[in-house]
Parts: C-alpha cells; sequence; structure tokens
C-alpha cells in the first residue's frame, strides 16, 4: 500500500490493512512483514501531526479495525469480533461485519470500544490457543464495561491447529486460498451459511470471564505461577581455546572456587590484551594497510552470587605483581632523582654565588661576565637533564578522564580500567555533565586514536595515545536497562556495549567450592607470561601478519562474517556487536600466538587463527543469550513490575499509568507495560478489573493485586 515502506527490519511487506475511520477515510495502516523462513513483523503506521507514516501505534484510545463497516452496520444485528485484521479482513470478505482491534490480546484495553454501544449481539472467535481466550476474555471485558453493552457469546471453530483462527478454518475448505486475496466466490455461500449455524449454537461467555469490580466478590485466588525467564543455551567453555599456559591456570581457579571458568577465562584474556597493547598490533588483511590493535573490552554477567569479582581479581594478580613492581621500581628512581636533584641545586646555588662574586669585580668585566654566564648555562643545562621517573602503570580503577590522559601519556602502550562493578562506572558516564567521558572511552577502544582535552585550569592536554581495556562485572538486571537503550534507539545506542567483544553470561556451575592449595606450577606458567610480554618491545614499525596457511583460513572466515552481518533476520544491535568481531578475531589471534610463542615471531600460526575463530564463536553463543533477553524482554519486565509491586512502589488497584509514570528501567511505553501486565494476569499474580467513573466518560482499567503478594514483608 502507498507511503509505507517495502521492507521492515529486513522483511519484505506481504500485505497491508487499511484502518479507516466511520466516514471510510484511511486513518492508519498495519503492515506485516515476513521473510522467507517465516519470521514475521505486524507493524502499525499511523499519521502524527500531519506527517506522513510513521511506525507505532496511534495515541491511546486506539481505532477498532472495520469502524467504517461498524458505522453502517445496524444496532439489531450482529457483530463478529476475532483477533487481528487477518481474521477479521477474511470476515469482512464474505460480506460480514468483522472488527477487530490494534496490537491483540495485550492492547485490547488500549481501544476505544465505545463505537460498539448500543448493539445487540457481539460474537467473539477465539484463537485455539491461551492467547486467543486471553484475547476474548479482555474484549469481554471491555464491552461489558460501556454504557449500553452488548449481548456476547462464544463461536467455537472446530478442526482449528494450535493457534489457529477463522482464516484456517476457511483454509479446510479452500486450500488453495492465500488468507489475504478475497474468498474463493464458490466456496462464499458455504461458508456464509455454516457461519450462521455457528451463531445458532453460540456459547454463553465463561462465568470466570466476568468483570471484576471493586463492589462485588471475585473469585478465591490461586497460587501464582512462578515467573520463568528462559535464557538462550551458550557453548560451554572450552579450556584448548586460550593460551597453553592459562587453560589449567584458569581451570584451577574455576575449581577451587567454584565459579564458572568463563569468567576467569575472559578476565585473564583481557588482562593480556592491556600488556600487549599498542606494541603487539597485526595487520590482518594481505594487502590493505588495517591494522589492529589487540585492546579486548570484557563483561562478566552474572548474579551477585555468581562469583564473579573472586574470579576476575583473582586473574588480576599477575597486574597486580607488575604494579607493585612498577612502583617499586619508580620508588627507587624517584630516590635516585631526588638525589641528583638535590646535587645539582647545590652545584647551582654554588654557580650562582659564583657568578654574583665575579660580576662584582670591578676589573675585566667583560671576561667575568662571559664566564658567569658559561658557570649559569652549565648549571641549568644540568638541572634540565635531570628527567623526572615515571611510574610504569598497567592497571587502574577510579580515575578521571583528565588524569587518564595523563597517565596514558606517561603509559602510550595502553592501560586496563578495572571495575569489580562496572555499573557505577557506566552510570557515570551516562550522566549529562560526563558525556565527554563517554566519547572519550569510545576513542579509547581500538587503541590508535588520539584526544585532546581543553580544560579551564588544566589548559590543553593532548593524549597521543588512546588504548584502554576495559574488565568489570555487572548482574543481568543491571545490563538490561543499558541493553534496552542500545537496542531501542535510546542515548545508548552509541555502539559503547558492543565493544564489550568478551561478553559473558555463563550459566552457574553446580559444584562447591573446594579448599585446596593453587596449581602452583600453572601458575606460576601464566604469570611468567604476563612478565615476559611486559618487558617485550614489540613487533615495532611492522605489525604482525598471519602466516600463509592462516591467511587463507581467516579470509574465508571474514567472507563468512560479512555474509552473517548482512542476513535480513539478524537484529541491528547483534549486527553491531557481530561487526567488531572483525577486529576481535585478529586480536584474539595474536595474544594467543604472543602467550604461546616466546620467540615473539611476527608470523600468527595457523594454530593461534583456529583458537581465536573458535573463541569467537563460544563468545557469539552468549551474545546471542545476552541480546536475546532484551530483545524479548516480557518475562523480565513482568519480573520488575513484580518487584515494584513487593517494594511497595505499586499498591493494590493501581493504574498501568503509574508504571510508566515510575520511569523504571524498559517500561516506558504502553505496549511495552500491557505486554508485561498479561503475563501477570496470566501466571496469576494480578486481576484486571474495569471502573466508570460515576459521571460517566472513559473507562478506567486497574489491577487487584494476589493477596498473598500484596501482604508479603516490604
Amino acid at each position: 500500500m502507498s507511503g509505507i515502506p517495502k521492507i521492515y527490519n529486513g522483511k519484505p511487506l506481504i500485505h497491508a490493512w487499511p484502518y479507516r475511520d466511520s466516514q471510510g477515510q484511511i486513518i492508519g495502516i498495519v503492515g506485516r512483514y515476513q521473510d522467507g523462513s517465516g519470521k514475521k513483523d505486524i507493524v502499525p503506521f499511523f499519521k502524527r501531526s500531519g506527517s506522513g507514516w510513521a511506525a507505532g501505534a496511534p495515541d491511546d484510545p486506539r481505532p477498532l479495525f472495520g469502524l467504517d463497516r461498524l458505522a453502517k452496520q445496524p444496532k439489531n444485528k450482529a457483530i463478529i469480533l476475532p483477533e487481528g485484521e487477518k481474521s477479521a479482513a477474511a470476515g469482512q470478505g464474505l460480506g460480514i461485519c468483522a472488527v477487530t482491534s490494534l496490537g491483540g490480546a495485550n492492547a485490547a484495553n488500549n481501544t476505544d470500544w465505545t463505537p460498539f454501544n448500543g448493539f445487540k449481539t457481539v460474537y467473539l472467535l477465539p484463537d485455539n490457543d491461551k492467547p486467543g481466550e486471553h484475547y476474548a476474555q479482555t474484549a469481554y471485558r471491555a464491552l461489558m464495561a460501556l454504557d449500553s453493552p452488548p449481548t456476547v457469546k462464544i463461536i467455537r471453530l472446530e478442526g482449528l491447529p494450535d493457534g489457529g483462527d477463522i482464516v484456517d478454518w476457511l483454509q479446510n475448505h479452500a486450500p488453495d486460498w492465500d488468507g489475504y486475496a478475497p474468498f474463493p466466490a464458490d466456496s462464499t455461500a458455504w461458508a456464509v451459511a455454516e457461519l450462521k449455524t455457528k451463531l445458532k449454537t453460540a456459547e454463553p461467555v465463561p462465568d470466570s470471564w466476568r468483570v471484576a469490580d471493586e463492589n462485588i466478590n471475585v473469585p478465591e485466588w490461586e497460587a501464582p505461577t512462578p515467573i520463568s525467564i528462559t535464557l538462550k543455551p551458550v557453548q560451554a567453555f572450552d579450556g584448548t581455546m586460550l593460551p597453553d599456559a592459562f587453560a589449567v591456570w584458569v581451570q584451577d581457579i574455576a575449581r577451587r572456587q567454584a565459579s564458572p571458568v568463563d569468567y576467569g577465562a575472559i578476565g585473564a584474556m583481557v588482562a593480556l590484551s592491556s600488556v600487549i597493547g599498542k606494541k603487539g598490533a597485526v595487520q590482518p588483511n594481505k594487502c590493505s594497510d588495517w591494522i589492529v590493535v589487540p585492546n579486548l573490552w570484557g563483561l562478566a554477567i552474572g548474579r551477585a552470587s555468581a562469583k564473579k569479582s573472586p574470579a576476575l581479581s583473582e586473574v588480576l594478580k599477575p597486574l597486580d605483581r607488575l604494579e607493585i613492581d612498577g612502583k617499586q621500581q619508580f620508588d627507587a628512581e624517584k630516590s635516585r632523582n631526588d638525589a641528583e636533584l638535590m646535587t645539582a641545586k647545590i652545584i647551582r646555588d654554588i654557580a650562582e654565588k659564583d657568578a654574583i662574586d665575579l660580576l662584582k669585580k670591578k676589573d675585566n668585566k667583560a671576561e667575568n661576565r662571559a664566564v658567569a654566564e658559561i658557570l649559569l648555562r652549565e648549571s641549568a643545562d644540568s638541572m634540565a637533564n635531570i628527567q623526572a621517573p615515571t611510574r610504569r602503570r598497567f592497571k587502574v580503577n577510579d580515575v578521571t578522564i583528565e588524569k587518564l590522559g595523563e597517565l596514558l601519556n606517561e603509559n602510550p602502550n595502553g592501560l586496563l580500567l578495572y571495575r569489580d562493578e562496572i555499573a557505577g562506572f557506566l552510570k557515570t558516564i551516562d550522566r549529562e555533565d560526563r558525556a565527554n567521558d563517554r566519547a572519550f572511552y569510545l576513542e579509547c577502544f581500538d587503541g590508535k586514536g588520539r584526544y585532546t582535552f581543553d580544560r579551564i585550569g588544566r589548559g590543553t592536554i593532548d593524549i597521543e595515545s588512546t588504548c584502554v581495556a576495559l574488565l568489570g562485572g555487572i548482574q543481568p538486571t543491571r545490563l538490561q536497562g543499558y541493553l534496552h537503550h542500545a537496542m531501542n534507539g535510546g542515548s545508548g545506542d552509541d555502539g559503547f556495549i558492543q565493544r564489550f567483544q568478551l561478553m559473558v553470561y555463563p550459566d552457574l556451575t553446580k559444584d562447591h567450592p573446594i579448599d585446596t592449595y593453587p596449581d602452583t606450577q600453572a601458575k606460576n606458567a601464566a604469570y611468567a607470561v604476563f612478565d615476559r610480554l611486559a618487558v617485550w618491545e614489540g613487533f615495532g614499525d611492522n605489525p604482525a601478519r598471519f602466516a600463509p596457511d592462516a591467511q587463507a583460513v581467516f579470509d574465508d572466515w571474514y567472507l563468512d562474517l560479512f555474509d552473517r552481518q548482512r542476513a535480513d533476520d539478524i537484529h541491528p544491535a547483534i549486527e553491531s556487536h557481530l561487526g567488531k568481531f572483525n577486529s576481535l578475531v585478529p586480536s584474539l589471534a595474536v595474544i594467543i600466538h604472543l602467550a604461546d610463542d616466546s620467540t615473539h615471531n611476527d608470523r600468527i600460526s595457523l594454530k593461534s587463527l583456529l583458537k581465536a575463530i573458535a573463541f569467537s564463536g563460544y563468545l557469539e553463543s552468549h551474545a546471542m543469550r545476552i541480546y536475546g533477553s532484551a530483545i524479548d524482554p516480557i518475562e523480565a519486565h513482568a519480573s520488575t513490575i513484580l518487584k515494584k509491586i513487593q517494594s511497595g512502589h505499586l499498591q493494590d488497584k493501581f493504574t498501568p499509568r503509574e508504571i510508566k509514570q515510575g520511569g523504571w528501567t524498559g517500561l516506558d511505553t504502553m505496549d511495552t507495560i500491557n505486554d508485561a501486565l498479561a503475563v501477570l494476569v496470566e501466571l496469576g499474580y494480578l486481576r484486571p478489573f474495569i471502573t466508570k467513573k460515576p459521571s460517566g466518560g472513559r473507562t478506567s482499567k486497574k489491577f487487584l493485586i494476589h493477596p498473598e503478594i500484596a501482604k508479603a514483608p516490604k
């Protein structure tokens, strides 16, 4: 249909249904977009403020589909009420007054049902599944709230598959009909006759569907069903993907702590990347001058008891030791420097005194002046030649970006920023007055840029090397808000979260901690890798490259990644995340190569590359779990509402609008809120009821809270 896009979210437009007002004018369009695998998006388009068609539902209350037909229908004639535009359009194609609402079951209460006032009978045609029953029940309750409600009955169509509707029922008789084109003319008479027969045998509405009201008794509450948040499966971590010296070390830590091995694995790799930094640059392509600095960002996701912090702290101990060594070396150099400065100052003071004495003499003034200048210049040069030592740094925890910039100038190879709970760091850089911080860290990801600060008081600070690795832990509920903004065009939609390429959300181990001594041999071997690469001078001006056999494998993998990124069924946020894998795999490969090869050969082996590719496949499975929880977060949103009820933020007989006004993460649209509330209703935590103002006017939907939940300790 003219005006709406032919492609949406990578899927072609299959069909469109126009929404018309009571005069027959088009006020909206609902498009069905579907790809070859059957995945679909049902997208409404409505005009706002005189503009063109914009995706998204209109403001509440929403118009009915078939409103023009309803306006022409006599009040004493029957109306069919199925779920969805496709079903309603099928009924309309038979010459029947079929009407439905926008958005399905979870949005039925956002609809303006008042055009049904005064009609004699409405027949509900539920889809053959639980959501279908829920929609019919919700529509019935909305109709009963009208000033002049109709009699409502239910038509049960036989022979429907699970989730089937009137379209499937009609296709049982006309299997060649696609459900979109007009129903075959030679079968229309049969269909109309069959439906008229169904009207005569329609069922009454069950008593359990009746509208709950503040002034009537409601049935006894049953125990609610727990909310189940299903996570996508992830690959189990395989220690053979790690550098040889890390595998036993990381697994030993996990075994003793009873923590997922995943946390220690990503922590060790991020830590080693910060030691290698810019001196381990790699040129992945054979011909192009594309350079990758192996600088990694890692995020350990898990609830508070998942042992994220102990695992990360343990694998960061080699860096802690390097930090201590660096401080001790700095302190020794500073003592020598202080002594040299003191000596130079004494020499300068003597030189100044001798110069003054020479200048006081009245004879040989020119010669004395020349000698005095030489004395002063030599003492000044001696002072200038004494350079203050710089402390070798490897890790920072709590630092302003201005101070971090100074540290990077002193440590241009790069640094690791580690935050035990990184949510505080993310919250800080989200502040409006810290917008520059976020921009700075975005620049620090690829490790090749430079940055300039202009500050009153500090003046201009040029940072010639922006290379910062990031590592921390976060709880899933804290991460949800950042994923929501990253995936829905919010302030976080700048690729920041996607830069955490080593982002893992593993299943928790069922093992118990073991009180045993660490594997000293494995520990020493791992520490030796950090020590060796900390003093390694790097590849120099010529970046590392893949060995010929590795180059061929990388080229094939790279092209495959390119094709997968362009798939029609991939979410834009996941596409952005996978887009960073083109630098992730070379980074992992060179890190593994340098850890395994003590000669630091500048040709990356096939073995190292295959480990890196396997590592990336493992990380991709975790990305699918993590983003999947944000793509379909209804249960998570329902859990958020339940927690707000349990904490006392929502009281009995609350309204959906109270939730929106709460400003809680992810619950920022009425569609999202209604979807989550529908889950809580289905699981038995809530019961909806409709109220009307005594003076008439619009109805209001409120929710009763399960008594056991309402009286639970806050």
